[in-house]
């Protein structure tokens, strides 16, 4: 994935897999076929990458049992077998190791994770940082797996942190953080205001993507303010994340540059 452009992302999501506790037995075969042909999809919409994420699993756990990393990798490597755009994991909640080791394992090239540093409260409790898990496991890979991490991860809310200049800043330097993702709660407006005084207080090396809310109408503007985006429901049939990737809305998506 080439850091120093603008980084279209889309989100190849995952039915509930095994290891889930709401996991109904879907065949690992068929949840490769599926996120197979939403990677292809996205290739052909121009899209410069997808991400793998088992966001449908319920409840989401702070580290997912071994059955889901095995799964995981199985399909990520069924995909990368199938499709050429470049990948990312992203192991929910916040299992930032599993999604590195998942990484290496299929040739993915980088992971998005949700706390990195710091800690955050959702609807399942309290989330810690997973960044001596992440450190330990990258210092002994052989190649650099990217890491993004959300600075205000909209599904909780941060602790110990000021404003989202600093979280962004203890991510890079404490955490290691190649880029940084951001998501307003109102919109990408709003997201970009914030995204402007980020880039500012982080420098040209280090991207700041933004991370939700990105559709046909805003994408010209988020091109202009962002180094990049991830989309997920405003390219799928409906609204529910167990949709497939629709063609023509990624590629009219893809295609709008202002």
């Amino acid at each position: 994935m080439d850091t120093s452009a603008f980084t279209l992302i889309g989100v190849l999501y995952l039915p509930p897999m095994p290891g889930a506790a709401n996991y109904a037995g879907t065949p690992i075969d068929e949840i490769v076929d599926g996120a197979a042909r939403d990677a292809q999809t996205l290739r052909d919409a121009g899209f410069d990458a997808a991400l793998l994420q088992n966001a449908t699993d319920v409840p989401e756990l702070p580290q997912v049992p071994i059955e889901t990393v095995a799964a995981m990798a199985v399909v990520g490597a069924g995909v990368r077998a199938r499709c050429d755009i470049p990948l990312g994991i992203c192991v929910a909640h916040n299992d930032g190791a599993a999604a590195v080791a998942i990484s290496y394992a299929v040739g993915a090239t980088f992971v998005r994770i949700k706390v990195l540093t710091g800690a955050a409260v959702g609807a399942a409790g309290l989330t810690e940082a997973c960044v001596a898990q992440v450190a330990a496991l990258r210092s002994r890979l052989p190649v650099h797996i990217n890491v993004f991490a959300d600075v205000h991860e909209v599904t909780s809310v941060s602790l110990g942190f000021q404003d989202p200049t600093q979280e962004a800043r203890q991510h890079v330097r404490f955490g290691g953080a190649d880029g940084v993702i951001f998501t307003s709660d109102d919109g990408a407006s709003e997201a970009l205001e914030v995204i402007a005084e980020l880039k500012a207080a982080l420098g040209p090396g280090v991207p700041v993507l933004i991370g939700g809310r990105v559709t046909e109408e805003n994408i010209g503007t988020v091109r202009q303010g962002a180094d990049g985006a991830v989309v997920a429901t405003s390219i799928r049939t409906g609204t529910e994340l167990s949709g497939r990737i629709d063609q023509a809305k990624a590629t009219r998506l893809a295609c709008t540059k202002t």
